[in-house]
Formats: structure tokens, C-alpha cells, sequence
């Protein structure tokens, strides 16, 4: 299914509760997902959360080929494995290394040869007799195959250069990743941009990235952005809302959902807008004055028709009015006003 992501989970048990600590990863579209699917599974299990274990902490996925199944509790994982709140990762348990006879050995007759011989000394012949049992186990293949690559390295060592794919992360550590560079965005980041992540996360007192991370939560497009617009929409919030001052929740979110809701190619001038202090929700783009956005079809011009005035009578017609119009029409130089002369010529 496309959209999911792996979550893996860890619990730690509370000291009186007797349990172990326990893991737990799934792929789904979300953290609140993941862990909703903790929560059946702990059900299905008929274990108490929050009577057992701590709250729950998401890392990232180990590279390992013991992982569990995917689902399932793990009770068992955190016997070989060990998270490191120093680098994010989860680092294999060293196991530890049992005195050997020849420095038994040893001890005992330097301690009948010279009694007044001090801690310092013993102590390091102590070391060297342990790194020279630690040879011998690298050299005899003793070391167990968890704890080396293919090509014989400690992976102690190797994950500490091991770049984490953005892609793999949470919701909430895809942003903060983008969230602490600088300059460009990067599908990888570092051992210890991760743990500077983690640290950004758990970090409740710090009101501006919990705002910036509910306000993202808040516009669920905002977590679809692929990695480079991920990162110019936190560089635009590390411009509008700058560290140093407090910003208001409502506003980042007003700028969450109309950064998501604005073009590619007119997010630049969104951007100008809000750091002039303009916080406007979409562009619109300006068009030419009396200019209609739908051409209009040319058309041939029609000639209008005059209309001609005809009198028409102010009054009712009448014998009197009638001779005088017949009068008006027949002889021009009548007067209608006396039309006797007229009459006696006729």
C-alpha cells in the first residue's frame, strides 16, 4: 500500500511492574496509527499500558535482521539491543567479558611477589591482560555475528557514520529534519542531526516547536510536501515567525494551510507577503483594467434604426379639431386659429 511508513515503537516498564521493556513496529500512515495499533495489540495481550510501562517513544527503524515480526510485542529485543538517546539508534548490547585463568592467574602471584604494589598498577595489568582476551576472541570469531558487518567491522562503529533516509521517519521527524538545516534540503541525515532531532521532539518546554509540529499535525498537507518543499516551507517559518519572539499558534497554522493551498511557482510571493506582515490565505493574480479574463468574439456593427416622430393629437378628436386639420393639410396658408376667411372662399 503506498503511504506507509514503519513505526517502531518502544516501552519501557516501570520498575515495579516486574515486566520487561518491549517493542513494537508496524507500517501505517501515521504515528496516532502506530500507536492505536500498540494499544490493540497490548490489548490482545491483556497488558496495561499505563499501569506497566512508561509512555510510549517512536525511533527509528533498526537495521537489523532479527527484527521482530511485524505487529507483534517483542519482549525480548531490548536483551540484544540498547537505544542510544546520544545518536537516536538502537546499538547492540556488548557483552560482557569474563575474566580469563592466565590473569587470574597472574593477579594472585603478583599479589604474593608484592604486597605493596599499588591499585594503579594492578588496574592496568588488568586492562591489558582484558584487551588481549578481547584479540583473541575478534581473532578466534568468538564475537557474536550481530555485533560486526560482512567485512568484519563493529557496527558499534558503523552506525555511528550511517546516514538515516528522511523518507523512514515520522511524521514529526520529517519535519524537524528539514526544521535544523540551513542551507538546502536532504533526503539523509546524519547520526547526529538525528539525535538533535529527538532532542527538538522531547523537548516539551520549548513552546515554539511544539506549536510549529501541532500546527503541521493541524493541516494534514502539509505531511504529504515531499522533502525539498518540506524544507522551504520550515525555512519560511523559521523567516515569518522568528525564534526569538512568541508566536501564536492560530497563525501558524492560517500559514500551514495557505502554504499547502497556494501554487509551487506563487509560494515565493506568499512567503514576501507574510514576512511584510500581510498574512493574506491565497494569491490572486492581477489582470489588465476592463480586460475580461474570457475574450470576447469580434463582431460586425449593426446599424441602429431611426425613428421618426409623428404628431399625434394632445386631445380628443373632435368635429371642430377634425375641419382644422383638414384645413391645415389642403390650404397651408390657413390659419387654424381662424378658419372663417377660408370657409368663405370656399
Amino acid at each position: 500500500m503506498s503511504g506507509l511508513l514503519p513505526y517502531f515503537v518502544n516501552l519501557r516498564a516501570k520498575v515495579k511492574s516486574g515486566l520487561k521493556d518491549v517493542v513494537f513496529w508496524i507500517s501505517a500512515k501515521s504515528d496516532a496509527r502506530a500507536l492505536r495499533e500498540m494499544e490493540n495489540a497490548l490489548e490482545d495481550a491483556d497488558i496495561k499500558r499505563s499501569a506497566f510501562f512508561k509512555d510510549a517513544v517512536i525511533t527509528g527503524l533498526p537495521v537489523y535482521n532479527d527484527l521482530p515480526q511485524e505487529g507483534e510485542l517483542d519482549f525480548t529485543w531490548c536483551e540484544r539491543y540498547v537505544f542510544s538517546d546520544d545518536t537516536g539508534t538502537w546499538l547492540p548490547v556488548v557483552p560482557a567479558q569474563p575474566e580469563s585463568a592466565d590473569s587470574d592467574n597472574v593477579s594472585i602471584g603478583e599479589e604474593h611477589t608484592d604486597e605493596n604494589a599499588t591499585d594503579n598498577t594492578d588496574s592496568g595489568d588488568t586492562a591489558g591482560t582484558s584487551d588481549k582476551v578481547v584479540g583473541s576472541e575478534m581473532a578466534t570469531g568468538t564475537v557474536p555475528s550481530w555485533a560486526v558487518n560482512v567485512n568484519g567491522e563493529p557496527m558499534a562503529d558503523v552506525e555511528k557514520l550511517m546516514l538515516h533516509p528522511v523518507a523512514t521517519l515520522s511524521e514529526r521527524h520529517r519535519i524537524l529534519s528539514q526544521f535544523i538545516l540551513e542551507d538546502k534540503f536532504s533526503r539523509q541525515i546524519t547520526p547526529e542531526q538525528l539525535a538533535e532531532v529527538n532532542r527538538l521532539e522531547m523537548d516539551i518546554s520549548n513552546n515554539y516547536i511544539q506549536d510549529m509540529l501541532q500546527a503541521c499535525h493541524n493541516v494534514p498537507a502539509i505531511q504529504k510536501l515531499d522533502t525539498p518543499d518540506l524544507w522551504k516551507f520550515t525555512d519560511a517559518v523559521k523567516r515569518i515567525f522568528p525564534q526569538d519572539k512568541q508566536s501564536a499558534l492560530y497563525l501558524m497554522t492560517d500559514f500551514a494551510q495557505a502554504f499547502a493551498n497556494t501554487e509551487y511557482i506563487d509560494r515565493g510571493l506568499l512567503v514576501n507577503e507574510w514576512c511584510a506582515g500581510r498574512y493574506v490565505s491565497r494569491i490572486e493574480k492581477p489582470t489588465a483594467a476592463g480586460a475580461s479574463e474570457v475574450p470576447a468574439t469580434q463582431k460586425k456593427p449593426v446599424a441602429k434604426a431611426v425613428e421618426v416622430e409623428y404628431p399625434c393629437r394632445s386631445e380628443k378628436a373632435t368635429h371642430r379639431t377634425i375641419n382644422i386639420e383638414i384645413a391645415s393639410a389642403l390650404i397651408p396658408e390657413a390659419d387654424p386659429c381662424n378658419l372663417r376667411p377660408v370657409l368663405n372662399q370656399a
